[in-house]
């Protein structure tokens, strides 16, 4: 009896690790895990579209520019609330697809 009490003495009680180092821990993990899984998808999309015809698939004829808003101006768009003078100019350009009949 008096050996088993001395050899409980001795053993060292296991150390807690931090929760930071497990949060840490999955997080690269589960960084990891995208990284294979974006690089298996994007290598899987490369060899699908290798065998549909190259480069020649790639390149089409330019299709009908539609601008949205103002012709001369674009789009006008009041940034600084209701009493400021703060306006953003922008315009968008839209290529409609020549391809397809129901643009």
């Amino acid at each position: 009896m008096a050996e088993e009490k001395e050899v409980q003495a001795i053993a060292p009680e296991p150390s807690k690790k931090s929760p930071i180092i497990l949060i840490v821990v999955i997080v690269v993990v589960a960084l990891a895990a995208a990284v294979g899984i974006s690089f298996f998808i994007t290598q899987h999309m490369m060899a699908n579209n290798a065998g549909d015809g190259g480069p020649s698939r790639l390149s089409h004829d330019p299709g009908v520019f539609i601008k949205l808003g103002d012709p001369k101006d674009g789009i006008l768009v009041n940034v600084g609330g209701l009493k400021a003078g703060r306006f953003l100019k922008t315009s968008i350009v839209l290529e409609m697809n020549p391809g397809k009949k129901d643009n």
